[in-house]
This record gives structure tokens, sequence and C-alpha cells, in this order.
């Protein structure tokens, strides 16, 4: 993974950083933000983490597995042995898609990282990079940033306040 830069933008002038760091672990009790961990790297500089298993990689191995037995009963026809090589290929066809499936889905999760830097600056400029699954946490982050951005005597319904 490659960590892209997103974009850069300047907070209200009014708003301290302690108040930023307060509205992001905010966001972090709210529903969308509550998958990801808050890493502090430094003063001004976090990271948030999510890391989502993919679950059609379960169901496609669960539906083949499924599938094997109707796949393999031409080959119980005849014989003896098409009838053990048709029980010990759906043993075999079943366990490996299993293993891989369920192996593949527990060891690649989807992640995205979302890294904050805070400028010394006045007003303050939030610096956001990211790495891994950046498109389908477009949401999450279009989300991050309308709360730190909300202004707090505003009544417009976004964000957590």
């Amino acid at each position: 993974m490659e960590l892209q830069r997103i974009e850069e933008y300047e907070v209200p002038s009014h708003f301290t950083l302690e108040e930023i760091k307060a509205r992001v672990k905010g966001w972090l009790d709210t529903i969308i933000g509550r998958d990801y961990r808050l890493k502090v790297l430094s003063e001004r500089n976090i990271t948030l983490t999510k890391e989502r298993h993919d679950l059609k990689v379960c169901g496609v191995s669960c539906v083949i597995s499924c599938l094997a037995p109707f796949l393999l009963i031409p080959l119980m026809f005849g014989t003896v042995q098409g009838i053990l090589i048709g029980i010990g290929g759906m043993i075999l066809l079943i366990g490996i898609t299993m293993a891989a499936g369920i192996g593949y889905y527990c060891l690649k999760p989807q992640r995205v990282i979302f890294t904050l830097r805070f400028t010394d600056d006045q007003p303050i400029r939030v610096v956001v990079s990211g790495e891994g699954v950046l498109i389908k946490a477009r949401g999450d982050y279009e989300n991050l940033k309308s709360t730190i951005l909300r202004d707090r005597d505003s009544n417009d319904g976004i964000g957590i306040w």
C-alpha cells in the first residue's frame, strides 16, 4: 500500500487543537467511526485505521462447498470405484474450498488508514493522507471532515454535536 495525499484544509480560526482532537475522539464514538482505531503518533499527528473483512469471500466458498456434492454426483453412478472417487472428490473439493475461503477471509482484510497531521499555524491546517481501500471509505472520511469542520454554534444536523 502506498500513502496518498487526500487533501489539506483549514479549520475555522477559533478552533483549538484540543477541540479538534475532541471532535475526532467524539467521531470515533459514532456509528460510522466505531470501526476505526485511533493511534497517536505525536501531539500533531494521528492515524485512524479500519480493517474490514470481505464477506463475499466466505459466501463464495460456502456456495461452492454446498454445490460440490451436486457437481460430483455424476461420478458416483456406475461402479464402486465411481462412488469412492465421487465421495473422495467431494471431501477434497469441500476441504480445499473452505480452507482457501476462510484463510483468505481471515488473512486479507480490506484495510484503510487515514493519517491526519495538524500544523502549528493559526488557523490550524489539517493535512490528510490515506492508504488502502480509500474509495470504499470515502463516506467515512467525508463524515469525519464535516465533524471536524462543523461550527459549534451551527444547527445543521451534521456531525455529532
